[in-house]
């Protein structure tokens, strides 16, 4: 916008004048940033680390700049330099726990995220990003563990009823986790996600009915997700109904989902 450029000039013309203060590549790097001028933002972030390399939080910028960018391995590193100049501070370790999990390196992760929450234990989605990790491992006692424990710091954040529902629903715990998704729809009702999740669980109960007009809801949100949801129901209807209640319910299903 006109306002972010008027304020990289005046930035530039400071840095014209003063060179070597890095103060102002860091302002001009999160412009940039704020601006998706990702590229831009990195290579400012950098010249400030070249100019103040004890300064952390240069190391914190450049590092998110780069996982939004997917530079997983390179952001990786500049966390741990972060790290390594202040071995306390709980968001490095957040930091290098959500790149390590970006990796695929999933004890790495957890370590850190462990790490994160002994220095800061009261930061909900610290719990939330273990949770994902327990969830991968398929450890899901850990996993519901962590969910409810986020949801015990941070009542009203849909997102970790919707992950809790998941974990409940891979235990086959079908009833608690349609409760659990219901909450998350109840905080967020415009968020098609959520709407998904729960259809998928009532499906995977059997409960065609409730499923289908969940489902309508998560279309009428996200139009583009409906050949996903067809496919699902009838993946579904082969598997689970026998084929003449196949040939009753198929059409019914795709006349109810289209009639939104």
């Amino acid at each position: 916008s006109g306002k972010h450029q008027l304020a990289i000039n005046a930035l530039n013309q400071a840095i014209a004048l003063k060179p070597r203060n890095a103060a102002y590549y860091q302002e001009l790097g999160k412009i940039y940033e704020k601006t998706k001028n990702l590229a831009e933002a990195e290579a400012a972030y950098k010249q400030g680390i070249k100019l103040s390399p004890d300064w952390d939080q240069l190391y914190e910028l450049l590092g998110n700049v780069m996982l939004e960018q997917k530079k997983y391995s390179a952001a990786l590193m500049i966390f741990k330099k972060a790290a390594i100049k202040v071995p306390n501070c709980d968001s490095y370790y957040y930091s290098l726990g959500r790149t390590l999990l970006k990796l695929n390196r999933l004890n790495e992760a957890e370590k850190c995220f462990h790490k994160a929450i002994q220095l800061e234990p009261t930061k909900s989605f610290y719990y939330r990003y273990l949770g994902d990790i327990y969830k991968k491992k398929g450890q899901f006692d850990l996993a519901k563990h962590n969910y409810q424990k986020a949801i015990s710091i941070s009542p009203n954040t849909a997102y970790f009823y919707r992950s809790l529902a998941d974990v409940l629903a891979k235990q086959n715990l079908l009833d608690e986790a349609i409760n659990t998704c219901e909450q998350a729809t109840q905080l967020n009702s415009r968020n098609p996600n959520f709407y998904r999740t729960l259809g998928d669980i009532q499906l995977q109960k059997g409960d065609v009915t409730h499923a289908l007009k969940t489902y309508q809801r998560a279309i009428k949100l996200k139009p583009a997700q409906v050949k996903q949801i067809f496919a699902q129901l009838e993946e579904f209807i082969q598997a689970k109904v026998d084929s003449t209640t196949t040939n009753n319910l198929s059409p019914l299903a795709m006349t109810e989902v289209q009639s939104t």
